[in-house]
């Protein structure tokens, strides 16, 4: 197959648009949804009031977290709902849903309803979140079920180290070093199709699930830890998909249409808008770095010490594995025996932030290159013939062993 073109298997059904995507999907009897989003970034839940909305003609149903089951879903951390309950922890997180009879219903129902709420002084920066008089993010993190040995507490989320060598000594028999702090913001995925899901349920209660998605099994798995729902009831299945590149790995709108479809007994769709996609949906990680390399007058690579600070956003979603990911990336593709990487992920009452290609790799790589380039210039020489001295070589150990 080598210098052959060999097509795409969709490819056609692209090109002749007979392709199907969420929005493309129907069903005989099918409702339609919208949600109603917080306007805190960190507030109190004290009561809903859903009278106006449900007297829309159209609408079947208006869903808050009091009709949701308390069950948490989050691939490292337990820590999110289906829907806000209780309280809310960022601007744009759904507090309701409505389901009419046709989207323009829906959307005019979702605005109609009336949340009460206590606003909470909000955490806006890993920094904030980090102050000794802090408000908390997440009371109940210590509860939380983690899928790995989580150093946590307050509102660190996770905190890493992956080191080898011996940084400090390293660093006295170099003869170059620097130094920097670097920063990288959020960033938008902004797949062309926007997030949506459509559930349908049978006489049995079963449920089938269509979504824009990026694992079928990470979408069993989050319904049904949210609504506390048999796995054995929920087929799930993905149509084509309008792009992802994180942004669909984990849940978006998908425990909200099949609770609508259980609770209805008819099939529910619901499609965010752009808006919406930009406000509840995920994000990458705003880093900021320290760094500091170490060089012998040669260019050889000695010492590297990485310190990153990471934006969680309100719930865990894949951020403890972009942080750890980081730290294994910090020292790129090259040749450095001594490195201690360090970092720890703050929740902050903002989106979610969640998985983007590179999975924390680009925000360190960020600031590791700059400072090859910085290296260079000071030791006088091409910055091509100071990475290739330095990059690991076939069959070399990478990363021989840390702690």
């Amino acid at each position: 197959a080598v210098g052959v073109s060999i097509p795409r298997l969709e490819v056609r059904e692209k090109v002749v648009g007979t392709a199907e995507y969420i929005a493309d999907l129907e069903r005989p009897n099918m409702l339609h949804a919208a949600i109603t989003q917080s306007p805190h970034a960190h507030a109190l839940i004290k009561s809903y009031d859903i009278g106006e909305a449900m007297a829309v003609p159209g609408v079947v149903a208006v869903l808050t977290g009091d009709d949701f089951p308390a069950g948490r879903m989050g691939a490292f951390i337990k820590d999110e709902h289906a829907i806000a309950k209780t309280k809310v922890r960022y601007v744009g997180e759904p507090v309701a849903v409505v389901a009419a009879e046709d989207e323009p219903t829906a959307r005019r129902a979702a605005r109609l309803v009336k949340v009460d709420y206590e606003p909470l002084e909000a955490v806006l920066s890993p920094e904030a979140g980090l102050a000794p008089d802090a408000p908390i993010v997440h009371e109940e993190l210590e509860s939380y079920i983690k899928v790995f040995p989580a150093i946590c507490g307050g509102n660190v989320a996770s905190e890493t180290e992956l080191s080898e060598g011996d940084v400090e000594s390293a660093f006295d028999d170099c003869d170059l070093i620097v130094e920097g702090e670097y920063e990288t913001p959020a960033q938008a995925h902004v797949s062309i199709e926007p997030c949506g899901a459509l559930a349908d349920i049978d006489a049995q209660g079963r449920v089938t699930l269509w979504s824009a998605n990026q694992s079928v099994f990470r979408v069993q798995a989050n319904v049904c830890e949210s609504l506390l729902f048999p796995m054995s009831k929920l087929r799930s299945l993905t149509p084509r998909v309008g792009g992802g590149f994180g942004n669909k790995m984990e849940p978006h709108v998908q425990p909200m249409v099949v609770q609508l479809a259980r609770l209805t007994g008819r099939p529910v769709k619901l499609i965010l808008n752009r808006e919406e996609d930009f406000e509840c949906v995920r994000a990458r990680h705003p880093f900021k770095i320290r760094c500091k390399t170490g060089v012998k007058s040669d260019g050889t690579l000695i010492a590297r010490d990485v310190e990153v600070l990471v934006d969680c956003g309100a719930f865990g979603d894949d951020s403890p594995g972009v942080l750890a990911y980081s730290l294994l990336m910090a020292r790129g593709p090259y040749r450095i025996p001594n490195a201690r990487c360090r970092g720890k992920l703050i929740y902050t009452n903002k989106l979610r932030f969640g998985a983007f290609r590179g999975f924390g790799n680009p925000q360190v790589s960020f600031a590791g290159e700059l400072q090859l380039d910085e290296i260079a210039t000071k030791l006088d020489m091409d910055p091509l013939d100071l990475r290739v001295k330095n990059l690991v070589q076939e069959g070399e150990p990478w990363f021989v062993g840390g702690e």
